[in-house]
Protein backbone atom coordinates (compact mmCIF):
# COMPACT_ATOMS: atom_id res chain seq x y z
CA UNK A 1 0.00 0.00 0.00
CA UNK A 2 2.86 2.41 0.71
CA UNK A 3 4.27 2.12 -2.80
CA UNK A 4 0.83 2.52 -4.34
CA UNK A 5 0.20 5.67 -2.27
CA UNK A 6 3.53 7.16 -3.34
CA UNK A 7 2.88 6.34 -6.97
CA UNK A 8 -0.69 7.61 -6.79
CA UNK A 9 -0.02 10.95 -5.06
CA UNK A 10 3.16 11.91 -6.88
CA UNK A 11 1.53 10.87 -10.12
CA UNK A 12 -0.65 13.96 -9.72
CA UNK A 13 0.89 16.78 -11.73
CA UNK A 14 -0.08 19.69 -9.48
CA UNK A 15 1.42 17.97 -6.41
CA UNK A 16 4.74 17.45 -8.21
CA UNK A 17 4.75 21.05 -9.43
CA UNK A 18 3.85 22.43 -6.00
CA UNK A 19 6.63 20.46 -4.29
CA UNK A 20 9.19 21.61 -6.86
CA UNK A 21 7.98 25.21 -6.57
CA UNK A 22 8.22 25.19 -2.77
CA UNK A 23 11.68 23.61 -2.95
CA UNK A 24 12.75 26.40 -5.32
CA UNK A 25 11.28 29.00 -2.94
CA UNK A 26 13.26 27.49 -0.04
CA UNK A 27 16.49 27.69 -2.02
CA UNK A 28 15.73 31.24 -3.17
CA UNK A 29 15.02 32.41 0.38
CA UNK A 30 18.31 30.88 1.57
CA UNK A 31 20.17 32.73 -1.18
CA UNK A 32 18.46 35.99 -0.22
CA UNK A 33 19.13 35.51 3.50
CA UNK A 34 22.82 34.75 2.88
CA UNK A 35 23.37 37.61 0.44
CA UNK A 36 25.93 40.03 1.97
CA UNK A 37 24.25 43.12 3.36
CA UNK A 38 24.62 45.63 6.18
CA UNK A 39 23.44 42.96 8.62
CA UNK A 40 24.93 39.80 7.09
CA UNK A 41 28.53 39.32 5.93
CA UNK A 42 30.05 37.39 3.08
CA UNK A 43 30.73 34.36 5.28
CA UNK A 44 33.61 33.05 3.17
CA UNK A 45 35.20 36.49 3.31
CA UNK A 46 34.61 36.61 7.06
CA UNK A 47 36.52 33.33 7.53
CA UNK A 48 39.42 34.82 5.56
CA UNK A 49 39.32 37.90 7.78
CA UNK A 50 39.50 35.67 10.88
CA UNK A 51 42.76 34.26 9.51
CA UNK A 52 44.13 37.71 8.70
CA UNK A 53 43.20 38.99 12.14
CA UNK A 54 44.66 35.96 13.95
CA UNK A 55 47.95 36.36 12.09
CA UNK A 56 48.34 39.99 13.18
CA UNK A 57 45.51 41.21 15.47
CA UNK A 58 47.01 44.52 16.58
CA UNK A 59 48.12 45.45 13.08
CA UNK A 60 44.70 44.59 11.61
CA UNK A 61 42.85 46.69 14.19
CA UNK A 62 45.26 49.57 13.65
CA UNK A 63 44.78 49.51 9.88
CA UNK A 64 40.99 49.54 10.18
CA UNK A 65 41.09 52.30 12.82
CA UNK A 66 43.40 54.48 10.72
CA UNK A 67 41.25 53.90 7.66
CA UNK A 68 38.15 55.01 9.57
CA UNK A 69 39.91 58.05 10.90
CA UNK A 70 40.98 58.93 7.39
CA UNK A 71 37.33 58.92 6.38
CA UNK A 72 37.81 56.09 3.90
CA UNK A 73 35.89 53.25 5.59
CA UNK A 74 32.34 52.05 4.97
CA UNK A 75 31.28 54.13 7.96
CA UNK A 76 31.16 57.16 5.67
CA UNK A 77 29.96 55.51 2.49
CA UNK A 78 27.89 52.69 1.18
CA UNK A 79 30.78 50.24 1.39
CA UNK A 80 30.49 49.30 -2.29
CA UNK A 81 32.77 51.78 -4.04
CA UNK A 82 36.03 49.89 -3.69
CA UNK A 83 38.69 51.38 -1.41
CA UNK A 84 36.23 52.41 1.27
CA UNK A 85 37.03 49.20 3.12
CA UNK A 86 40.29 47.30 3.32
CA UNK A 87 38.99 43.77 3.77
CA UNK A 88 35.57 43.68 2.12
CA UNK A 89 33.59 45.24 -0.71
CA UNK A 90 30.22 44.41 0.86
CA UNK A 91 27.95 46.77 2.86
CA UNK A 92 28.90 44.85 6.02
CA UNK A 93 32.17 46.77 6.08
CA UNK A 94 35.48 46.30 7.86
CA UNK A 95 33.92 47.35 11.15
CA UNK A 96 31.34 44.57 10.83
CA UNK A 97 34.04 41.97 10.19
CA UNK A 98 36.09 43.24 13.10
CA UNK A 99 33.05 43.34 15.36
CA UNK A 100 32.16 39.73 14.52
CA UNK A 101 35.74 38.66 15.16
CA UNK A 102 35.81 40.40 18.52
CA UNK A 103 32.42 38.96 19.57
CA UNK A 104 33.55 35.38 18.97
CA UNK A 105 36.88 36.03 20.68
CA UNK A 106 35.09 37.51 23.70
CA UNK A 107 32.62 34.61 23.78
CA UNK A 108 35.42 32.03 23.87
CA UNK A 109 37.25 33.96 26.61
CA UNK A 110 34.09 34.28 28.72
CA UNK A 111 32.67 30.78 28.14
CA UNK A 112 34.08 29.04 31.21
CA UNK A 113 33.48 32.08 33.39
CA UNK A 114 29.83 32.25 32.31
CA UNK A 115 29.29 28.58 33.19
CA UNK A 116 31.12 28.93 36.51
CA UNK A 117 28.82 31.86 37.33
CA UNK A 118 25.80 29.64 36.61
CA UNK A 119 27.23 26.98 38.93
CA UNK A 120 27.74 29.53 41.72
CA UNK A 121 24.24 30.93 41.25
CA UNK A 122 22.77 27.42 41.40
CA UNK A 123 24.58 26.85 44.69
CA UNK A 124 23.24 30.13 46.06
CA UNK A 125 19.72 29.24 44.94
CA UNK A 126 19.95 25.86 46.69
CA UNK A 127 21.09 27.50 49.91
CA UNK A 128 18.30 30.06 49.78
CA UNK A 129 15.68 27.38 49.11
CA UNK A 130 16.86 25.21 51.99
CA UNK A 131 16.91 28.27 54.25
CA UNK A 132 13.29 28.92 53.28
CA UNK A 133 12.31 25.39 54.26
CA UNK A 134 12.01 23.83 50.81
CA UNK A 135 12.64 20.05 51.13
CA UNK A 136 15.89 18.61 49.77
CA UNK A 137 14.01 16.21 47.49
CA UNK A 138 11.78 18.91 45.98
CA UNK A 139 11.77 19.44 42.22
CA UNK A 140 13.19 22.98 42.57
CA UNK A 141 16.27 21.87 44.49
CA UNK A 142 16.79 18.78 42.33
CA UNK A 143 16.62 21.00 39.23
CA UNK A 144 19.20 23.40 40.66
CA UNK A 145 21.50 20.52 41.64
CA UNK A 146 21.21 19.07 38.14
CA UNK A 147 22.09 22.45 36.62
CA UNK A 148 24.98 22.83 39.06
CA UNK A 149 26.38 19.40 38.19
CA UNK A 150 25.79 19.75 34.44
CA UNK A 151 27.42 23.14 33.95
CA UNK A 152 30.27 22.34 36.34
CA UNK A 153 31.08 19.39 34.08
CA UNK A 154 30.74 21.53 30.93
CA UNK A 155 32.99 24.25 32.33
CA UNK A 156 35.70 21.64 32.90
CA UNK A 157 35.37 19.47 29.79
CA UNK A 158 33.76 21.36 26.90
CA UNK A 159 36.11 23.01 24.42
CA UNK A 160 34.84 25.94 22.35
CA UNK A 161 36.70 27.12 19.25
CA UNK A 162 37.52 30.66 18.21
CA UNK A 163 36.23 30.40 14.64
CA UNK A 164 33.69 32.02 12.32
CA UNK A 165 30.26 30.63 13.25
CA UNK A 166 27.93 33.04 11.43
CA UNK A 167 26.97 30.60 8.65
CA UNK A 168 26.04 27.76 11.04
CA UNK A 169 24.13 30.17 13.31
CA UNK A 170 22.14 31.39 10.31
CA UNK A 171 21.52 27.87 9.00
CA UNK A 172 20.19 26.61 12.33
CA UNK A 173 18.10 29.75 12.75
CA UNK A 174 16.31 29.30 9.41
CA UNK A 175 12.56 29.23 10.19
CA UNK A 176 11.30 29.60 6.62
CA UNK A 177 12.26 25.99 6.01
CA UNK A 178 9.69 24.77 8.54
CA UNK A 179 6.94 26.98 7.12
CA UNK A 180 7.60 25.62 3.62
CA UNK A 181 7.59 22.05 4.97
CA UNK A 182 4.19 22.62 6.61
CA UNK A 183 2.70 24.06 3.42
CA UNK A 184 4.11 21.21 1.34
CA UNK A 185 2.78 18.54 3.70
CA UNK A 186 -0.62 20.20 4.08
CA UNK A 187 -1.23 20.00 0.34
CA UNK A 188 0.13 16.44 0.14
CA UNK A 189 -1.81 15.10 3.12
CA UNK A 190 -5.11 16.65 2.07
CA UNK A 191 -4.68 15.16 -1.40
CA UNK A 192 -3.77 11.78 0.10
CA UNK A 193 -6.77 11.50 2.40
CA UNK A 194 -9.25 13.00 -0.07
CA UNK A 195 -8.05 11.11 -3.15
CA UNK A 196 -10.66 8.31 -3.13
CA UNK A 197 -13.46 10.71 -2.24
CA UNK A 198 -12.58 13.06 -5.07
CA UNK A 199 -12.24 10.13 -7.47
CA UNK A 200 -15.56 8.63 -6.34
CA UNK A 201 -14.00 5.27 -5.46
CA UNK A 202 -14.07 5.46 -1.67
CA UNK A 203 -17.25 3.37 -1.34
CA UNK A 204 -15.59 0.51 -3.24
CA UNK A 205 -12.16 0.60 -1.60
CA UNK A 206 -13.29 0.99 1.98
CA UNK A 207 -16.35 -1.24 1.78
CA UNK A 208 -14.99 -3.62 4.45
CA UNK A 209 -13.29 -3.05 7.81
CA UNK A 210 -10.19 -4.85 6.54
CA UNK A 211 -10.12 -2.66 3.47
CA UNK A 212 -10.44 0.50 5.56
CA UNK A 213 -7.61 -0.58 7.86
CA UNK A 214 -5.37 -1.45 4.93
CA UNK A 215 -5.99 1.85 3.17
CA UNK A 216 -5.53 3.84 6.38
CA UNK A 217 -2.28 2.02 7.19
CA UNK A 218 -0.96 2.82 3.71
CA UNK A 219 -1.85 6.50 4.02
CA UNK A 220 -0.31 6.79 7.49
CA UNK A 221 2.88 5.07 6.31
CA UNK A 222 3.01 7.40 3.32
CA UNK A 223 2.55 10.42 5.62
CA UNK A 224 5.41 9.28 7.86
CA UNK A 225 7.78 8.57 4.97
CA UNK A 226 6.83 11.80 3.23
CA UNK A 227 7.41 13.84 6.42
CA UNK A 228 10.92 12.43 6.75
CA UNK A 229 11.62 12.96 3.06
CA UNK A 230 10.43 16.58 3.16
CA UNK A 231 12.56 17.33 6.23
CA UNK A 232 15.66 15.73 4.67
CA UNK A 233 15.26 17.32 1.23
CA UNK A 234 14.55 20.84 2.52
CA UNK A 235 17.36 20.65 5.07
CA UNK A 236 19.77 19.35 2.42
CA UNK A 237 18.72 22.07 -0.05
CA UNK A 238 19.23 24.81 2.54
CA UNK A 239 22.55 23.34 3.62
CA UNK A 240 23.71 23.23 0.00
CA UNK A 241 23.17 26.99 -0.29
CA UNK A 242 25.19 27.68 2.86
CA UNK A 243 27.88 25.30 1.60
CA UNK A 244 28.09 27.19 -1.69
CA UNK A 245 28.24 30.53 0.12
CA UNK A 246 31.17 29.25 2.19
CA UNK A 247 32.29 30.07 5.71
CA UNK A 248 31.00 26.93 7.46
CA UNK A 249 33.42 25.88 10.19
CA UNK A 250 34.15 22.20 10.84
CA UNK A 251 31.06 20.15 11.84
CA UNK A 252 33.31 18.24 14.23
CA UNK A 253 33.53 21.20 16.61
CA UNK A 254 31.44 21.30 19.79
CA UNK A 255 27.95 22.75 19.38
CA UNK A 256 28.91 25.10 22.23
CA UNK A 257 31.23 26.87 19.78
CA UNK A 258 28.08 28.57 18.46
CA UNK A 259 27.15 31.48 20.70
CA UNK A 260 23.42 30.71 20.63
CA UNK A 261 24.15 27.21 22.01
CA UNK A 262 26.23 28.26 24.99
CA UNK A 263 23.87 26.62 27.47
CA UNK A 264 23.09 23.51 25.43
CA UNK A 265 22.82 20.66 27.98
CA UNK A 266 24.22 18.05 25.58
CA UNK A 267 27.86 17.49 24.66
CA UNK A 268 27.48 16.98 20.91
CA UNK A 269 29.16 18.32 17.80
CA UNK A 270 27.75 20.77 15.27
CA UNK A 271 27.41 17.95 12.75
CA UNK A 272 25.58 15.70 15.21
CA UNK A 273 23.14 18.49 16.01
CA UNK A 274 22.56 19.09 12.29
CA UNK A 275 21.50 15.44 11.92
CA UNK A 276 19.37 15.50 15.09
CA UNK A 277 17.74 18.71 13.83
CA UNK A 278 16.57 16.93 10.66
CA UNK A 279 14.83 14.20 12.67
CA UNK A 280 13.30 16.74 15.07
CA UNK A 281 11.99 18.65 12.07
CA UNK A 282 10.66 15.42 10.55
CA UNK A 283 8.88 14.55 13.81
CA UNK A 284 7.39 18.04 14.03
CA UNK A 285 6.21 17.86 10.42
CA UNK A 286 4.78 14.38 11.05
CA UNK A 287 2.76 15.54 14.06
CA UNK A 288 1.46 18.50 12.05
CA UNK A 289 0.66 16.19 9.12
CA UNK A 290 -1.24 13.72 11.29
CA UNK A 291 -3.27 16.57 12.77
CA UNK A 292 -4.02 17.77 9.23
CA UNK A 293 -4.99 14.21 8.26
CA UNK A 294 -7.33 13.92 11.24
CA UNK A 295 -9.08 17.19 10.37
CA UNK A 296 -9.31 16.20 6.71
CA UNK A 297 -10.83 12.82 7.62
CA UNK A 298 -13.44 14.45 9.86
CA UNK A 299 -14.40 16.95 7.16
CA UNK A 300 -14.52 14.19 4.54
CA UNK A 301 -16.93 12.12 6.60
CA UNK A 302 -19.27 15.06 7.00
Amino acid sequence: MLYSEIKKIFGIKHIRLLCLLLLAVDILICFIVTTPSETYPDTAELSEFFEIYDAAPEETVQKITENIQAGQSGLFGDGLDGGLNLYTDTPYGDEGLLGEREKQKQYVNDFRGDLELLVRNAGINISDMKHNGIPEDSYLIRYQRRAESLYKDHSETVEVSDVNTVAWESYFGNTFESVIAFVMMTATVITTFMYETDAGTDSLIVATARGRRKVLAGKLAFTAVCSLAVAVVLSAASFAVYLVRGGLCSPDLSIHTLRSFELCPFKITIGEYAIIRVFIKALTVLVFSLATAAVTSVLRNH
